[in-house]
């Protein structure tokens, strides 16, 4: 984990393609045990081998989000939805599993996983549609022709 995490800090384009592998593997994983929960009911309902391969990952992915906020949000997202569909459908029937289905292994790690997915998202959008920077607010005393005018960020890089 920690060398992944270090690795998406340092070689960004490289880990991308590493972690969307791995995730791919759990996505693989999710899937299986909700087509089959039977095979694998005896492994995963007494351990939380799946919540802790997918922390192992996510973390990672989180890092690489300070240098790719929109793949890493996607990532994030995506596997935070994928994987609490397979849990659901692996309970689906059962009133009982499914309302004590936020006090596992694996929610506690989807929530936080969605709402850092989200954040990332939602920064990478303010980043691409945020032209317009606004400057700060002058003082009550300074003159009209002191007051600097919004620049838009694309002619401001040029």
């Amino acid at each position: 984990m920690l060398v992944l995490g270090l690795a998406a800090w340092k070689w960004t384009p490289v880990t991308t393609w590493v972690l969307g592998g791995l995730l791919l593997l759990l996505a693989a994983d999710w899937t299986w045990s909700a087509v089959d929960p039977s095979g694998w009911s005896e492994l995963f309902r007494s351990s939380p081998c799946l919540g802790l391969a997918m922390l192992a990952v996510i973390l990672p992915i989180a890092v690489l989000g300070l240098r790719r906020p929109a793949v890493a949000g996607a990532m994030l997202v995506g596997s935070a939805l994928i994987s609490y569909a397979a849990f659901l459908s692996t309970i689906w029937g059962d009133t009982l599993a499914i309302s004590s289905s936020l006090m596992t292994s694996r929610t506690v790690t989807i929530v936080p996983t969605l709402v850092i997915g989200a954040l990332y998202l939602i920064g990478a959008a303010l980043d691409h549609w945020g032209g317009q920077t606004v400057p700060a607010t002058p003082a009550p005393d300074t003159p009209a022709a002191e007051i600097p005018e919004p620049t838009d960020k694309a002619t401001s890089a040029r």
